[in-house]
């Protein structure tokens, strides 16, 4: 079997502690998650709309007993490939997704394979598809 190159771009998320009384309160406001919705009611065709302070949402893919062949493709504004290659078995990866930004990603294993956005899951295909392609909007 042939491994494709793969990009790694995960992130990492400092976390600060405070003991004055608003850092609470903002803390929580800039955890708010982002809102997934169906185009035309498929799940492979998806809008992604950020609260206004986010600029960017995390897209995690968690492979299960099983490995999966994945590419993740800006199309709009700019084309551009983000990662491509194999995710083997029991395997997580994250990405930034970009506000303003349209994307691709193409699963070539779905069996196992979990994926969310910003903390919320993304939504099962209508069927049970092995080979997966989904397009993600980011407003």
């Amino acid at each position: 079997m042939i491994k494709l190159k793969k990009s790694h771009h995960k992130t990492n998320a400092s976390k600060t502690k405070s003991t004055h009384p608003s850092a609470k309160k903002q803390s929580k406001q800039t955890t708010t998650k982002p809102k997934i919705e169906k185009v035309n009611d498929s799940a492979d065709n998806l809008r992604v709309t950020l609260p206004d302070e986010q600029k960017h949402a995390t897209l995690k893919l968690k492979t299960g007993d099983n490995q999966s062949w994945n590419s993740l493709t800006a199309t709009a504004p700019q084309a551009a490939t983000v990662a491509q290659g194999v995710m083997e078995a029991h395997q997580t990866q994250h990405f930034k997704l970009k506000k303003g930004y349209t994307y691709v990603l193409k699963i070539g294993n779905t069996i196992g394979l979990k994926g969310s956005i910003g903390g919320r899951k993304m939504p099962d295909p209508a069927t049970g598809v092995t080979v997966r392609s989904v397009t993600i909007v980011v407003n």
